[in-house]
């Protein structure tokens, strides 16, 4: 069995983000939307809308496991969840990220807004952001 570079660079994430937060249960769209960052040698930070798209998912969809989802709202969960992670990315750069991942051991709560809220933003905002961006069909 042959594994991709990009499927090793993804499961890795999710295993040192595992570690680093000692287990503690992180937003699917957190850890989803970092490791599909991760596949990328040089990171993904971009995102190119495809001819066809779906709505944006309901805000709760991406606070909660993924393995709920029927398999056509899954593959677009983690496609969005990549989009929360660019809009992120676009507001904040790479220091915010830093910022949000470097907090993350000496959290208690790992909740969206609680995570957010290290580089003073709320879920609900980078939601509404990335909603809307998605709506638009914008591509980073």
């Amino acid at each position: 069995m042959t594994v991709s570079a990009a499927a090793l660079r993804h499961e890795v994430t999710h295993a040192v983000l595992e570690q680093y937060v000692n287990k503690k249960n992180l937003p699917s769209w957190f850890q989803e939307g970092l490791a599909q960052i991760a596949e990328c040698s040089s990171l993904c930070w971009n995102y190119t809308f495809s001819t066809t798209t779906h709505p944006f998912l309901p805000r709760e969809t991406f606070e909660k496991s993924f393995l709920g989802l029927d398999a056509q709202d899954a593959q677009v969960a983690y496609k969005q969840s990549h989009y929360l992670l660019v809009i992120l990315y676009q507001r904040h750069g790479i220091a915010g990220l830093r910022q949000i991942v470097e907090h993350l051991p000496e959290l208690d709560n790992v909740e969206s807004d609680r995570i957010l809220q290290q580089i003073d933003w709320s879920f609900q905002g980078l939601y509404e952001e990335a909603q809307k961006n998605w709506k638009a069909q914008k591509s980073f």
